[in-house]
């Protein structure tokens, strides 16, 4: 029998390291609020970590900064579109929510272009063709098809521009360094087409510098903590893991753990020194077919592909007996695939094997209370339907733990019942 760990941004959280969403936005906006001349250290830096901070202090040993590297993040905040654009962003406070808001931007800014492309009336109250354009190449949205955030969204990545501060009228169009210009025949000086290359260009850099703040925040604020830990983990509680797949960028578990035979897999990519090895896209592009393959890079699947990452999701299991345990992932809708793999490995060997619960075959997801055992049941029933779960559940294949229960403990350790050890223990 297998046991499979398959961790998300909680894992890391557990062992407080600074690695939510609100950490990094907060340490980098206190990062550009001081002066070149500042000097931080671990205190400052730290106590922008909230509660976590007196945690982070009980574990780990202080650690200096590189300067340089802070300096290099420095320049690329002050100007890159992405963080800007969240920096304004204030109703984000999860992983799932920056991830969805990258799709939503990413999209809704192909799809804008589309609709300028065919002068689409669900966009605009005029019918207006791209070869039919006047100079300023503005569009009234008079329906407010459009809430106004969408627009100054849309404006903030500089691929439209906006004239007018009313709610319901306003004009909008493509900004002329990515129109076409006939330069002649009967239609000359007049914008003919979009660049769609250009866009791509553009965004595409900002998107790899956006990346490369990601690289350096875990490079500069998470790496560091791997060598100054006060007392070493217990490898113990994950010597009998085969394998583990994690969402996170990062080393955690190998640098913690270090368990022999264990292979771990980076499904969206890890962090490496002065490398952008991270997959941060979208799940699908619409097919529109204009200017579709220039907006392919943009998703996670081109990206993994492109980056090498480990694509091979449970190939290598067949029809082994496995036990699942998910630990720290929110099980939300964006990893669906993942999640259906598990489940339907799952279904697969109840039907042709054991289906007693006394079979090596569940699902075990650890939460850290009621609340978050209450809103990961919520998202499984959203993906796999509430009749499967309720019976993976009531027939003892699928089990809620609480992180620091004897229950997990004997789980994750024990090869037979009669080894069951109830001892307490913490991560």
């Amino acid at each position: 029998m297998k046991r499979i760990l398959i961790t998300g941004n909680g894992f890391d959280l557990n062992h407080y390291l600074p690695t939510s969403y609100g950490d990094i936005m907060n340490i980098y906006k206190y990062i550009l609020s001081k002066e070149e001349s500042f000097i931080f250290n671990f205190d400052n830096i730290y106590k922008e970590c909230g509660w976590k901070y007196a945690k982070i202090l009980e574990r780990y040993k202080k650690f200096e900064f590189d300067t340089d590297l802070i300096n290099e993040v420095r320049v690329i905040l002050k100007k890159n579109l992405w963080f800007k654009f969240f920096l304004k962003e204030y109703n984000i406070e999860t992983w799932i929510d920056f991830e969805n808001k990258i799709e939503f931007v990413i999209t809704k800014i192909y799809d804008s272009l589309i609709h300028f492309y065919y002068g689409r009336k669900s966009f605009s109250t005029s019918s207006v063709k791209i070869s039919e354009y006047s100079e300023k190449l503005l569009i009234t949205d008079e329906s407010n098809n459009y809430r106004y955030d969408t627009v100054n969204m849309l404006e903030a990545f500089e691929v439209f521009n906006r004239e007018g501060e009313g709610i319901s009228r306003f004009k909008l169009g493509i900004s002329k360094k990515y129109l076409v210009k006939r330069e002649k025949g009967s239609a000359e000086g007049r914008y003919i087409d979009i660049d769609f290359t250009a866009i791509y260009n553009d965004l595409i850099k900002e998107l790899e510098e956006f990346k490369r703040v990601f690289n350096l925040y875990f490079e500069i604020f998470v790496f560091p903590f791997y060598d100054n830990l006060k007392e070493q983990m217990d490898p113990d509680i994950f010597k009998l893991v085969s394998h583990h797949f994690t969402f996170n960028y990062t080393p955690t578990f190998e640098k913690f753990y270090n368990i022999d035979g264990c292979k771990t897999d980076f499904l969206h990519g890890r962090i490496e020194e002065g490398q952008n090895k991270i997959v941060l896209g979208v799940n699908e592009i619409p097919e529109n077919g204009v200017g579709e393959k220039y907006f392919i890079p943009f998703t996670k699947y081109y990206q993994k592909l492109y980056l090498k990452c480990d694509y091979n999701f449970l190939t290598d299991f067949g029809g082994e007996n496995v036990h699942f345990y998910f630990f720290g992932h929110s099980l939300d809708t964006s990893d669906k695939y993942y999640i259906d793999a598990v489940f339907d490995h799952l279904n697969y060997q109840l039907k042709n094997g054991r289906r007693d619960a006394s079979t090596d075959n569940k699902i075990t997801i650890i939460h850290h209370d009621d609340e978050s055992r209450s809103r990961l049941l919520i998202n499984l029933i959203a993906i796999r339907g509430q009749r499967e779960i309720v019976e993976l559940h009531q027939r003892g294949f699928l089990e809620f733990f609480l992180i620091d229960s004897p229950e997990l403990k004997i789980s994750l350790t024990s090869k037979r019942r009669s080894e069951f050890d109830i001892t307490g223990f913490h991560l």
